[in-house]
């Protein structure tokens, strides 16, 4: 089986109405442009030969927008499934890679998410935060593991954040900062 499609990333939660409530919440929204390609018996799954790519100009996620996805998911006679999913949101990268072991009841998966040089001036005006004046880049990486049927209680993880050239003083969570630290230049932050 083979095809190509576009498919309006705002239409995925029709398909499963268990689906639709957290898919208004995602505010998930753009043209991904795929092909696909599925080899194997629709019975036996975990031993498909699936391979989906799909791109984008532009989509949403919450609101906030990512320019030039790719997405890449294969899965290749084996049960474990690999995704990778590459963006540009904010003139920074977006990169997430995610292993799920679908042989297994519970589904465990790894999770790793890097953010690069996300320009905060930009992202703030996509949140409630666009009044504030704050600035700088983003960098992050993060790795995660847990069990896709029990999130909430098998997530864990390590990582690290950095912010570079950051001015970030308006932000209710260190308006305090420069009184508890006794700078007078930052005294009077507003």
């Amino acid at each position: 089986l083979a095809g190509n499609a576009n498919i309006d990333l705002k239409d995925l939660g029709n398909f499963n109405e268990k689906n639709k409530d957290t898919k208004d919440k995602i505010k998930l929204s753009g043209i991904m442009n795929t092909q696909m390609s599925l080899n194997g018996s629709l019975k036996d799954y975990l031993n498909w030969q699936l391979n989906l790519n799909g791109t984008s100009k532009l989509i949403s996620v919450y609101g906030l927008k990512i320019n030039d996805v790719n997405l890449n998911y294969s899965q290749a006679n084996s049960p474990v499934v690999n995704m990778e999913f590459v963006g540009r949101p904010y003139t920074g990268e977006l990169v997430i890679k995610n292993q799920i072991d679908l042989s297994k009841a519970d589904m465990p998966f790894i999770l790793k998410i890097g953010l690069n040089g996300i320009d905060i001036s930009l992202l703030k005006n996509d949140t409630p935060l666009k009044e504030k004046e704050i600035s700088g880049r983003i960098f992050c990486d993060l790795s995660l593991q847990g069990l896709s049927k029990d999130i909430k209680n098998s997530l864990s993880g390590i990582g690290n954040l950095h912010i570079e050239e950051g001015n970030l003083w308006q932000l209710e969570l260190l308006k305090g900062l420069g009184q508890f630290l006794l700078i007078p230049e930052f005294q009077k932050i507003t």
